[in-house]
């Protein structure tokens, strides 16, 4: 053998064994789901770490007191069919059996995914889209949703279905179909005839209704289709996605809007119905794809990302996404105490009037109304929106809310707060110098460390005191004078302000610097005042129930009275009735014997107006005893409403508020990153 041939065994068997090295390296690493799901769907999402963070969530006192909260009342109360409710109960109940959760476990507690993709269909056109068409599409929707997950050891999805469906199980029939060197399996379920096609692909179980989804993830293994890995959506969100994220996923906003808009199409056929959506969706143009992820940790976390094509945004919003973050000032007059606090910047005013003007125009000319509501608002406060207002105003704009107030109150108070950015201090004064002129009866100034404060003097028996003021460069209105005060005091230093406190550093912070938009709820604290609030509606339904029981007693008994009265005067009619024929008997005897009757003519004409009288004090007895029922029958339906609204409230309402009362904090955050609108929502949870 030569020294050549050698070195050409050498280079083949290297090239061999480093290929078989390949192919038995990937056989034993994992699967990625997005090498095994086609490209193209209108969303998918993962969850990861499925076990280890679902035993996180349900150890926290938030979801042991949320399982508390009982959603069967909804079930029993609404209007569904029997079945369905039936259907409802069963799910219910397997979704907590402890046997099926340990196979839910096996199966789904690594991870799993669930991708939607657009079903494949055709319409008519011209609109008016026919029985058939509208089936196909109804049909193909559930075919094209993919389950994809990495079971536990030996978890078997057969045997999963099994116990799923109990005793129906061993009415499956169970077919057995290759794909080269895979098996399809597809399993018919009893009754209904419904199919279910699953396929193991090494590490990993594909499922769907039908043969789609196992069919086409077999293709993609196999090379013969692209590979989600290779969709620009997915990769896009992935490269922005939170790191060792638990949840992630993303919408492909461009297909979805495609397909809304072809299914308006056929549908919709009067063309003013069509000419408004179509505006709808050119307001959506431009919107690529939605990015999501998130991660359970100490703090949890989601991250959401909107790509959007800069040249076919409308102007407004092409013009919002080139504004420039800015530093979030409004956070230096606002309380620490504030329960909730929200800030927008980037907003155009004049384009936001524009829509709203021609919305009131068009409700205006179907009413039939000679003045808007513009017209009536301008002239209520003296000053003219698009002359007086919008040249002031800036781009920013928010509000806080600090407290609903109960004790002593005769309706609960929300202490809220609204602020808007001044551009234009010299046109701000010539405005509140008008508002001040328009309400001058019941209007007065006050000087607070040196902030002038007008503020209305309150009727009586209201205790809300409305006031404004310019503070800094923002015009600040507030339900209350006491609010106004304390962002005074929180301005110049004497108060600590939201910024600094502990809550918002840890939920809000990097937006604090420079951002689009900050929200920030003590969700603990909104949880309590709500339901201090429930319990002061609660006591005043309480004393109205208790009026309403008492006069509903009075007429219980008025229905008793009238109803005796009825049949008394009913007998006494009947008594009449039976003496007519025998008196008109006796006259025309005697008138026969041509004997004197005229006594007897007016006994007869006495009786018939006895009961024609009878007759009408009936008929009024009557229309009594029906208004009287019609009022008990509306008690009643009052106090079954009133009952079912308390059952709910009990079960269901505060549970829910005692729940919500475990998460201290929630914040949301964004901003504009060239073409990605970027948010993230964090939470502390006790």
């Amino acid at each position: 053998m030569t020294r050549t041939t050698k070195i050409i065994l050498s280079v083949l068997v290297a090239v061999v064994v480093t290929a078989l090295a390949g192919v038995l390296f990937r056989r034993g690493q994992p699967l990625a789901f997005k090498e095994v799901l086609p490209q193209g769907p209108l969303a998918y999402v993962q969850f990861s770490h499925v076990k280890e963070k679902g035993q996180a969530v349900r150890a926290t006192d938030f979801w042991q007191d949320l399982r508390q909260a009982d959603f069967t009342i909804l079930r029993e109360n609404s209007s569904l069919p029997p079945a369905q409710k039936d259907f409802l109960k069963s799910l219910t109940g397997k979704l907590f059996d402890p046997v099926l959760m340990t196979v839910l476990d096996e199966f789904f507690g690594k991870e799993f995914a669930v991708a939607v993709y657009p079903p494949q269909t055709s319409f008519s056109s011209g609109g008016g889209a026919n029985d058939q068409e509208l089936n196909v599409l109804a049909a193909g929707i559930p075919e094209n949703i993919y389950l994809v997950t990495r079971p536990r050891a030996n978890a078997e999805f057969l045997e999963f279905l099994s116990l799923w469906w109990g005793e129906y199980a061993r009415d499956f029939k169970t077919e057995r179909i290759p794909l080269g060197d895979l098996m399809l399996y597809r399993v018919t379920l009893p009754e209904s005839g419904v199919q279910i096609g699953f396929v193991r692909i090494r590490d990993v179980v594909v499922v769907g209704l039908g043969d789609n989804a196992p069919r086409h993830s077999a293709a993609v293994y196999g090379g013969e289709e692209p590979p989600l890995a290779s969709d620009g959506h997915y990769r896009k969100s992935q490269a922005r996605a939170l790191k060792s994220s638990d949840v992630n996923g993303y919408v492909d906003l461009e297909k979805l809007i495609l397909l809304a808009k072809k299914f308006s199409d056929a549908v919709v056929q009067r063309e003013e119905s069509k000419k408004q959506l179509s505006g709808r969706f050119d307001a959506l143009r431009g919107l690529e794809s939605f990015g999501i992820s998130g991660k359970w940790e100490d703090i949890p976390r989601m991250k959401f990302d909107l790509y959007v094509n800069p040249d076919l945004l409308a102007a407004a919003r092409a013009a919002e996404m080139r504004c420039p973050p800015v530093k979030n000032e409004t956070l230096s007059f606002v309380p620490s105490d504030a329960v909730g606090y929200q800030w927008s910047n980037c907003l155009d005013f004049r384009e936001a009037w524009a829509r709203l003007k021609e919305e009131v125009l068009r409700s205006q000319q179907r009413s039939g109304r000679t003045t808007s509501t513009i017209d009536d608002l301008e002239g209520a406060l003296g000053v003219k929106i698009e002359g007086d207002v919008l040249p002031v105003l800036g781009d920013e704009m928010g509000a806080y809310l600090q407290d609903i107030r109960t004790a002593n109150s005769s309706f609960p108070v929300p202490e809220l707060a609204f602020f808007v950015e001044i551009a234009d201090q010299p046109g701000a004064g010539r405005l509140v110098a008008k508002l001040d002129e328009r309400f001058a009866a019941n209007l007065k100034r006050e000087d607070y460390n040196g902030v002038s404060i007008a503020y209305f003097v309150p009727v009586p028996g209201v205790t809300v005191e409305p006031a404004y003021c310019v503070l800094g460069r923002y015009f600040l209105v507030a339900f209350d004078r006491a609010s106004i005060k304390d962002a005074v005091d929180t301005l110049q230093g004497r108060s600590p302000s939201l910024a600094a406190s502990d809550v918002f550093q840890k939920v809000a912070a990097p937006a604090g610097n420079a951002g689009h938009f900050v929200q920030v709820v003590r969700v603990d604290q909104l949880a309590r005042k709500l339901e201090e609030v429930l319990d002061w509606f609660d006591t005043r339904l309480a004393a109205d129930a208790a009026k309403k029981e008492a006069f509903q007693a009075g007429s219980a008994k008025r229905l008793a009275e009238v109803v005796q009265e009825i049949q008394t005067k009913q007998s006494e009619l009947e008594e009449v009735r039976k003496q007519l024929p025998a008196l008109e008997d006796t006259i025309r005897g005697m008138e026969s014997r041509q004997a004197d009757a005229a006594s007897q003519h007016t006994r007869l004409d006495q009786l018939k107006a006895r009961a024609a009288t009878l007759g009408d004090e009936i008929a009024a007895s009557r229309a009594r005893r029906a208004e009287i029922e019609n009022t008990t029958r509306g008690y009643e339906r009052r106090t079954q409403d009133r009952e079912k609204r308390k059952k709910i409230e009990e079960n269901i309402v505060k549970p829910l508020l005692k729940s919500f009362g475990q998460i201290r904090a929630a914040g949301w955050q964004g901003k504009w990153d060239k073409d990605v609108l970027e948010s993230t929502f964090t939470a502390e949870v006790n």
